[in-house]
Parts: C-alpha cells; structure tokens; sequence
C-alpha cells in the first residue's frame, strides 16, 4: 500500500502580510547540478533547479496556484506497499514471421523519421548452463541496441517465465537487425518468447507494436499510422495495435488519423489488442492459458483483525503528533494548514472506512495521517526555529538522517534472523526489507535537498522564505522515514505466521529475485538515459536538472535513488544469511513495479506538462484495460493461492487499497496500476514458494 504524499512547496501557504528577515540576496540559484548520475539503474541525480516557467515560490499567490491541481508526489510504499515510444531503426527490410528449430522470428515495427517499416527478430530460449536467469543480446550493428529496447527484452523474457509458470533459470537470446531502440516492440516480444517456449509457431503476414506491462496489460506507442503503412508496404496483411489507438497521432502530420480505416484502404486490417491474451492469439492462432478468475479476495479473519488493530493504533499515532504540534507557533501552523487538513482529512477517512469494514484501505489511510501528522510536528519545529530564531538554529533542529538509517539498521538485525516457513511469512519478510531499503532512499533524498539549502543559505544565494518553501519538501520526507519504519516493525507482525502451506525444498530464491532485480535495473537504466534525456533536449535543460526536478515532484522517482547501492550495502552488512535472498526479493518486486510505472507515466501513456505534472493520458481505454487486467490478474492469483492453503494477506490489501485508489484522481489510478502490480507480481513468487507455478496455467 502506499502513502500518498502532496508536493510539499504546494503545503506552505504564505500570509500576505508575512514580512520574514532575507538572508543575503533574493535571487535563487537558476539550476544546480548537484548529485551524481550512475548508470544501470544505479542511483539518480537529485539536481534541484526552478521549475520550468515557474515563478519564484516565495510569491505567496504562486504557492497557491502555481497548478490548477497540486503536484502529487507518486504513492511510496509505506506499509503494505511492495514493494507501483516510438521505435527507430535504421534499417529496412521486411521479413515474414516464423518459427524454426533455431527460434521463433517475428516482425517488428518501427518509424524512422516520418516513414515507417518492418524488420525481424529472433528470439531463442533455452535451460541456461549455469542455472542463473540470463537475456543475452546479438546485434549486427554497434551499439545497435538502445536502453529501451534492452529494457523491453528483459521485461518480455522476465514476463514469459512469470505468465507460463517455467523456472527463472532460462537463457533468452535475442537477435537484433540494426539500431534498434524503443519499447514498441515489447508486447510482439514477449508473446514471441512465450511462443518459444510453448513451441508454438508465429503466423505468416502478421505484424504488431505495443508496450508490455508487468502484468500483461498492451500500452500506448507512437507513430501507429506510420507503422501500418510500413507493415503494408512490406506484404503485411493483419496489424496489431494497443487498444485505445483506433485513432492515432502522425508522426509526420501531427494530424490524428484513423488507422483501422487506413489499414482498410491499404488492404491491411488492423485490430486493438488490449492484453498479452489476445496479442498471443493474434501473433500464434493459439490460446495462452490463464490462471481461472478468482472471487475469493476478501481479508481473512485472522488478518482483518490484526490490520484492524494497527489502524486504531495508526490514529491514535496521529492523535498524538496532532498534540505535538499544537505547541506550534500560530505563524507556522498557518503556513502548515494545508498539511494539517490533509491529516485530518484522512484520519478522517480511515475512521470511515474502518467502520465500513475496508481495513485495507482504512489502515493506508490511517497511516497516511500518522505520516502526515508527524511530519507536521517534526517540520513545525524546524520552522518555528526559522522564522523566530535563525536558519542556523533551525538547521541544528533536523533530525539527523543516521537516526533513521540506524533504526533500519535495528529491524534489519531482527530481519535477517527469520526463517520464513511460509509462503505468507515470506512475504512478510519481502514487504519488510521493500520498506527498509525506502526508507532509507527516502532519507537520502532529503538529505541532499537539505544540505543544498544549506549551502545556500551560507553562499547568500536563497531568501528566507524562499528556504523555508524548499526545506518542507525533505523535512516531511525525513519524518515518513521515520514512520515507515515503525510501520514496517508493525506490519511483519500483522503478515507473518499465516497459511499452513510450507515452502517447497529447493525453490529458485535467488533466480527469483535476479529475475525481478535485472528487469527493474535495466528499466531504471531506460528512465534515466532515454527518458530524461529527450525531456531535457525538449525543453533545452540539462538532464541533471531535469531529473532532479521530476524526483522532487515525484516520489516514485525520488524512492529509485540509489536503491542498487542500498541494496548493495544491506545485503553486505547481512552477510551470507538465507534472509538475504528475500532481500533481494523484497527490493526485485519493488522495483519492477515501481520502474515500470514510471515508464508508464513518462514514456508511454501519461501526458506531462512543462513541469512535468502529469496532466492526461494518451489512451484513456489503454488506462482502464490496464487496471482491469491488474485486478483480474491479482484475483486470479490470491483465489488460487487461497485454494491451496496460502494466506496472502499483503497481496489482499494491496487488492483492496487500489479498488480504492482506481476511483480517484489520474495519479490515485497510476497509483491503483502499481498495487495490481506489486500484488500480481508477489503473489506468483508465493506461487513458486508453495510450489504452484504452474497451477491453473496448464494446457
């Protein structure tokens, strides 16, 4: 489940009147490049730099209305939260698809310039010789494959061994004509690989192009009417496209076009795809299996009322800060009260939905609250120190970011000593060391947001007001650490000892988490490398300060920040236990969900503003297909589970939370997509834990 939280130059509402002693000059810094950039997914630069034809936060109608709609952070992974293009190439060619005894080769489309055509791929499969989970690429151009395509691949092979139920220790080999980048050809790839590995055979004259989510969901691509005329062109005579694009965006026009009539007049026809299902039967003629749909998705007792009792303490957490911070000064309560009606707001709603019977969602809220009213206790003394001392007694005030790490640290040390005999215990686990490593991203974030204005206040480059706006943001940020981690002690023991079902001897733990690690890194790589960069050659910034303002408006970007290393220095510090195999699990589900969502937003489907607010989505249908697939994909798996003896009690309330969240605001649904997926994708590792991989996904 995760914890929402509003951009917080948004929360300080300044008084007209307000008159506050400037240190040094007005001006702020234009942009900094400060942090540091790291490929593979390694860790993101948190360069702050104004926002893009913003003006200055310390003008007081500017933080009132600087959005019609306030930026919101994406959700983080307080307590049950796990853990949420268009094509170039330069060459032509067609090619018929086909399978072999070497593979199975498939078309894909792309769009070179304002012009569009088809080339070939194969993709092979095979056990890998040293058991590890490997996707090797041959190109026949240097450099000939781009970092979204190479995330593509590792998502389609990652998801062909989720979707069939086979062992994570596949070698996937992928045979590339040209250069190649973008992830249009990840839903043709995936359905290709799982052709491989079924032995089935790719229809003849057949074409397709669509993104690939986690759970199988088809997304939005560009330049759709280009590709139909290039697959035309080549002798196709059948297209597949993401539901939702009927009518599509030229890339040569700028103009919309009906692609199902320009197909018809091209003597191709054209047909949506909305899901991995009906793009395998488009590609193959033949029928993927699916796990039944399942109705068994309620809370157990057991569960319901462990959830139940964490969300009256929860509140009564709140209550207590709300009662810390009403020693506040009037002044800064004032400038607060936008976080002060959030938490009341929601502790509010938790009350509700607690009497209503929906733990899962009362308890997020309640959570949410208790973030939020700390938050306002913890920053409303730094403030008050600020406006009624001096920024250098307030600075001493902040809480020192070891505290927290040092409390990680703590519940590590009880962590790594569990030995789950469940596959319910191991998901408790996973959840546990998910939140550790958020934690600890989260305060390293806001680390660097403060000692930047630090800085600042010391060079005489940033007002008084103008570092107050700026230190809210890390302020709130320090204290949901802290939240998430007492959270995080109070959910493993609401998750744990349930289910009689035992994990199976000789489960694939670390191929498991490998699987999920690699395909989350190499989207990471794509975010940072691809994604960032044509933001920032769009609107003529650096791709330091681009990236550092997208992590501060959004905190699933600002949660990636340095996970890898993290990770790195946590399972260093554990040594060789068995835990640290659920580490790597924890951190794998994470962040597959959580990258691939931010490709969702940034890349394929969502439409950001000059602030990179996200404002619409390209496909509203591809929108809804997704979350339908994500609630049926997760139920499917939670009544199979249920059926076998397995209490999945985290993947349950990620269900319920996002039925919540799906009926909000444009980011409360992207929010809802990245539950379905956390939840899908740990409840088919409790699926291999418990021995049913392949249960309901046989022929």
């Amino acid at each position: 489940m995760k914890f929402v939280v509003w951009a917080c130059r948004d929360m300080v509402t300044w008084p007209q009147s307000l008159s506050v002693s400037r240190r040094g000059c007005d001006n702020r810094a234009s942009e900094s490049a400060s942090g540091s950039v790291a490929r593979a997914g390694r860790f993101l630069p948190c360069g702050q730099g104004l926002p893009l034809g913003a003006r200055p936060f310390h003008d007081p109608e500017a933080l009132m209305s600087t959005r019609s709609t306030r930026l919101r952070a994406a959700r983080l992974f307080l307590a049950l939260g796990l853990i949420a293009g268009t094509s170039t190439s330069c060459s032509g060619g067609g090619g018929d698809g086909g399978s072999s005894g070497q593979g199975v080769t498939f078309p894909v489309l792309y769009v070179k310039g304002e012009s569009g055509g088809t080339d070939t791929q194969t993709v092979k499969v095979a056990d890998s010789a040293d058991g590890a989970m490997r996707v090797q690429f041959s190109e026949n151009e240097v450099t000939g494959i781009g970092p979204m395509m190479r995330a593509a691949m590792w998502n389609s092979a990652s998801l062909a061994v989720l979707l069939s139920g086979e062992s994570p220790t596949k070698e996937f080999s992928f045979q590339v004509s040209g250069l190649v980048d973008g992830p249009s050809a990840g839903a043709v790839s995936t359905a290709a690989a799982l052709a491989a590995m079924r032995g089935d055979e790719v229809l003849e004259k057949v074409a397709m192009t669509g993104t690939m989510q986690p759970d199988g969901s088809v997304g939005p691509v560009g330049g759709v009417p280009e590709k139909v005329k290039g697959a035309a062109a080549d002798g196709y005579k059948k297209v597949a496209v993401p539901v939702g694009m009927r009518n599509a965006t030229s890339a040569a026009s700028g103009e919309l076009v009906d692609v199902i009539a320009l197909g018809r007049d091209l003597g191709v026809e054209v047909v949506e795809v909305a899901n991995i299902y009906e793009a395998y039967t488009f590609l193959t003629g033949e029928q993927l299996p699916m796990i039944p749909v399942g109705t068994n998705v309620k809370l157990g007792n057991t569960s319901y009322d462990r959830l139940n009792a964490k969300t009256s303490l929860f509140i009564a957490n709140y209550t207590e800060a709300l009662q810390d911070a009403s020693k506040l000064s009037d002044l800064t309560l004032s400038l607060l009260s936008s976080l002060v009606r959030e938490s009341k707001d929601e502790a509010a709603r938790a009350e509700e939905l607690q009497a209503q019977g929906q733990v899962a969602g009362a308890y997020s809220s309640a959570l949410l609250a208790w973030g939020y009213g700390r938050a306002i206790a913890d920053a409303g003394e730094v403030l008050d120190a600020f406006l009624f001392d001096s920024p250098d007694a307030a600075l001493s005030l902040v809480a020192d970011s070891r505290i927290v790490i040092d409390k990680m640290y703590a519940l590590v040390d009880s962590l790594k000593t569990f030995a789950p005999k469940s596959p319910s215990d191991a998901s408790a686990l996973m959840t546990a060391f998910a939140n550790a490593i958020d934690a600890v991203s989260l305060v390293n974030f806001a680390e660097d947001e403060i000692k930047k204005v630090a800085d600042r206040l010391d060079a005489g480059t940033v007002t008084s007001e103008d570092a107050v706006s700026e230190l809210l943001m890390p302020l709130v940020y320090n204290a949901f650490a802290a939240v998430q981690i007492d959270s995080t002690r109070e959910l493993f023991d609401a998750g744990r000892d349930l289910g009689t079902t035992s994990i199976i001897e000789g489960v694939k733990l670390k191929e498991l988490g490998d699987l999920l690690r690699k395909g989350a890194d190499a989207n990471l790589e794509a975010f940072s490398t691809q994604v960032i960069d044509d933001l920032a050659q769009r609107y003529d910034r650096s791709t330091s300060s681009v990236l550092g303002f997208v992590a501060d408006n959004d905190l699933e970007v600002a949660l990636a920040n340095g996970q890898v290393l993290i990770l790195d220095d946590l399972l260093t510090y554990m040594g060789k236990v068995p835990a640290a195999d659920y580490a790597v699990l924890g951190y794998g589900i994470n962040n597959y969900s959580r990258s691939a969502q931010i490709l969702l937003k940034y890349a394929s489907n969502g439409v950001v503003d000059e602030n990179f607010a996200l404002t619409s989505v390209r496909s509203e249908a591809a929108l809804v297909s997704a979350l339908d697939l994500g609630k049926s994909h997760l139920a499917s798996n939670i009544d199979m589970l249920r059926a076998n003896s397995i209490e999945p009690s985290v993947e349950v309330s990620l269900y319920e939370a996002a039925a919540i969240d799906r009926e909000g605001e444009l980011n409360d649904k992207f929010a809802a997509l990245g539950k379905y997926w956390s939840g899908y994708l740990s409840a088919r590792v409790l699926a291999y834990l418990g021995g049913l991989e392949k249960n309901g996904l046989e022929d």
